[in-house]
């Protein structure tokens, strides 16, 4: 029985003991002498090169570790085994990991791993995430086979064409039932016809309000209007939800595969949710805990609101609840930033005035941005002693100027204040 081995080539330094394929056969069986496909050249340089940078920077901390002693041969001593283990590690799964392809079985080797399923005890096939592979048994005693990267490397379109030839496309197959049963919902429309149309509907309509997000997104973080930026994804949140629910059963939050009978409209939320957070870096609240209080109530009611919309999850499998997480997150990101601007800019509240003295000016380094303070004495309800200021009015003041602090109540109870130059 002929057969060819396959060298796994893996895209990146992410996915590179993912196995890869890299085929020159016809689909048809055509199977010419057995040869060996490894990784391009320059693939192979790459990572060789991150392997032995690894092993190589492993030895050199060990021995600066052991030359100066004390927190440094410590440290070393953790790491030089962690490092030096995972370089040697990837250059053997460079070197050891490969796909065999017979007439009647797949098998997969690597480093610590050797599977093989014959084509007649293979369920089928799912493509996850756009680029992993899967390869299921009929018997969960046997392991399936995932091959990760897929997409990125040579001839991977003559892979898909052979798996169509000889295993069941178990995403195709799950998708005409679905397609099936959404062409039976008496919900969508009262003929087959008017739920093709509808479902074709969704997918465009879907499609646009990605693009829209993007402008939403950018509109927000570069407008100078913060009450424009606030009615803008108010609005745009309530056109999503209005979709979903009008769409209820179609598109859903998240669509992990290709060619889904269910468009995705992920995107469509984070990028607005993104850009409102992004807009509310920088102001500062004397006293927070009212819009938190605020933020937690509007994260969960969102979700809730979405996650009813969208009929998605039934959370029994962790997949779920990772995404439920993923959603929280999202809104809790918009939540804080509507939140925090809007209890700034419909605030009506009648300020109160406290004139002081600088004492001191202190500047907190961070990795993104520094923190400019003036030090001054016990000030406000909360008896705070520093003010946070523009690295502008930082530099503009020095020890012994006066300042004016303007502190004003909030819309939704958390007080915040205009600091200026007396």
């Amino acid at each position: 029985m002929e057969q060819y081995v396959l060298q796994t080539p893996g895209p990146s330094f992410k996915t590179v003991w993912s196995i890869g394929f890299s085929m020159t056969y016809s689909p048809k069986d055509k199977l010419k002498k057995q040869e060996v496909y490894t990784l391009a050249k320059g693939w192979q340089t790459f990572i060789y090169v991150i392997a032995a940078s690894l092993v190589l920077g492993s030895i050199a901390g060990l021995y600066l570790g052991l030359k100066d002693g004390g927190d440094i041969l410590l440290l070393s001593l953790i790491l030089t085994p962690i490092f030096l283990f995972l370089g040697i590690f990837i250059g053997l799964e460079m070197r050891n990991s490969k796909i065999i392809i017979s007439s009647n079985s797949i098998t997969s080797i690597t480093t610590f791993t050797h599977k093989t399923l014959r084509l007649d005890d293979i369920k089928g096939f799912k493509i996850i995430d756009r680029e992993n592979l899967i390869i299921f048994p009929k018997n969960k005693s046997f392991k399936k086979i995932k091959i990760g990267g897929f997409n990125y490397l040579k001839n991977s379109n003559l892979l898909i064409e052979w798996l169509h030839l000889h295993i069941i496309d178990l995403d195709e197959q799950e998708n005409k039932s679905i397609k099936s049963r959404l062409l039976e919902d008496d919900n969508l429309g009262r003929n087959i016809e008017e739920r093709k149309v509808k479902i074709a509907q969704a997918f465009k309509v879907t499609k646009w309000l990605k693009w829209i997000a993007v402008g939403v997104m950018l509109w927000t973080i570069f407008t100078h209007t913060f009450v424009i930026a606030i009615y803008t994804n108010l609005t745009f949140l309530i056109i999503i939800l209005g979709t979903l629910f009008k769409y209820r059963g179609i598109i859903k939050f998240y669509n992990e595969k290709r060619e889904s009978i269910h468009p995705g409209i992920d995107m469509g939320i984070i990028f607005p949710c993104f850009g409102i957070f992004l807009k509310s870096i920088g102001i500062t609240l004397y006293d927070s805990n009212n819009v938190l209080v605020y933020m937690a109530i509007s994260t969960v009611f969102l979700s809730v609101l979405l996650i009813t919309a969208t009929k998605e999850f039934i959370h029994r499998k962790w997949k779920d609840y990772f995404i439920t997480f993923n959603i929280l997150f999202i809104f809790c990101m918009y939540s804080y930033g509507m939140l925090t601007i809007s209890n700034i800019v419909f605030d009506k509240s009648t300020p109160s005035k406290y004139v002081l003295n600088i004492k001191d000016k202190d500047i907190v380094y961070g990795k993104y941005s520094d923190t400019y303070k003036f030090i001054t004495v016990d000030w406000g309800p909360l008896m705070q002693h520093q003010v946070e200021v523009s690295k502008n009015l930082y530099q503009q003041l020095k020890i012994g100027d006066t300042i004016v602090i303007y502190l004003k109540k909030g819309l939704f109870g958390s007080s915040w204040y205009i600091v200026k130059q007396s």
